[in-house]
């Protein structure tokens, strides 16, 4: 889940895999994939961060979880 602030300064969460497109003309608008559009104060780019940064953090969980939280020797 990523977090971002609503134009009525909410905090939300959405689930990176739900967002079908962003548009950020004149405002940020996250569209999802069952319809809702969320009208943000953050960026395309901060979006597309965050979305990164969430995508790698579940691969590094799930890495470190097929390894067993052991160190490589």
């Amino acid at each position: 889940m990523i977090g971002l602030i609503r134009r009525t300064g909410e905090y939300c969460r959405i689930d990176p895999d739900d967002i079908e497109r962003v548009e950020g003309h004149p405002d940020t608008v996250v569209f999802l994939s069952d319809g809702a559009k969320y009208c943000v104060v953050e960026t395309v780019d901060e979006i597309v961060a965050r979305i990164r940064d969430a995508r790698a953090a579940d691969i590094t969980a799930c890495w470190v979880l097929d390894r067993g939280g052991r160190q490589a020797r």
